[in-house]
């Protein structure tokens, strides 16, 4: 993958965000074409499969999907990118294209904040992991601190642990 490349594009090149407005102002051709250069060299960065640049978001499959948005966070500069339940709903194959998509973004120097209820997923891609527990962080592990246990413990601090019973329970 070539995220690196990313920060070495023209940093001179207008926004895309402040072309697109000025292509809808103008219409201008070279504008879009501009335009069409510029987001199809950041698909194909992160590696979007479309049919086409003019491929609506909504028609691609989740894990597409999931790609074209980190695309357009491309577009910007960021330096924290967060990812809250990134993989939800898409198959094994676009869950591996995503870890390693967020995994070459960190490499690149982006700071990386994933939010997820797949235990296997925080493991697999944390340096640091922080549980919560009503709202506060219960526990911090660094990478190889934590398993499966140790994190459900974390996350059922304080008595919150399900009880047992049922409707004879006072």
């Amino acid at each position: 993958m070539a995220v690196a490349e990313l920060q070495e594009m023209d940093t001179t090149q207008e926004e895309p965000e402040l072309l697109m407005r000025q292509y809808k102002e103008t219409g201008s051709l070279e504008l879009r074409n501009q335009l069409v250069m510029h987001y199809s060299y950041i698909a194909k960065t992160v590696a979007v499969k479309m049919s086409s640049i003019r491929t609506k978001v909504q028609f691609l499959s989740g894990g597409n999907q999931q790609k074209a948005i980190v695309s357009r966070w491309l577009l910007k500069d960021l330096d924290v990118l967060v990812f809250i339940e990134p993989t939800r709903g898409v198959d094994v194959g676009a869950k591996a294209e995503i870890y390693a998509l967020i995994s070459s973004l960190a490499c690149a120097g982006l700071a990386i904040v994933i939010t997820s209820s797949e235990i296997g997923e925080i493991l697999g891609m944390s340096d640091r992991i922080l549980v919560l527990n009503n709202g506060r962080v219960s526990r911090e592990f660094a990478r190889g601190e934590a398993d499966q246990r140790a994190l459900l413990s974390a996350a059922l601090v304080d008595g919150d642990a399900p009880q047992g019973g049922g409707a004879d329970e006072t």
